[in-house]
């Protein structure tokens, strides 16, 4: 199965497994962002864990 583009009337295909291959770099930037996004929500979560946490004990 492939692709065919035509640009400035050359014609250019792409097969499945060429386009697969081209993606690589874009799915490591895209995990990456999402380990990112997964660390600083965890943060977060931590972070307003640790502030109620203190509330709790000052109304003690």
């Amino acid at each position: 199965m492939s692709v065919a583009y035509r640009d400035r009337h050359e014609k250019f295909e792409m097969s499945t497994a060429s386009l697969a291959i081209s993606m690589v770099p874009v799915i490591i930037i895209a995990s990456g962002l999402t380990g990112m996004m997964a660390a600083k929500a965890y943060r977060t979560v931590r972070l307003a864990n640790a502030k109620a946490r203190r509330i709790e004990y000052r109304r003690r």
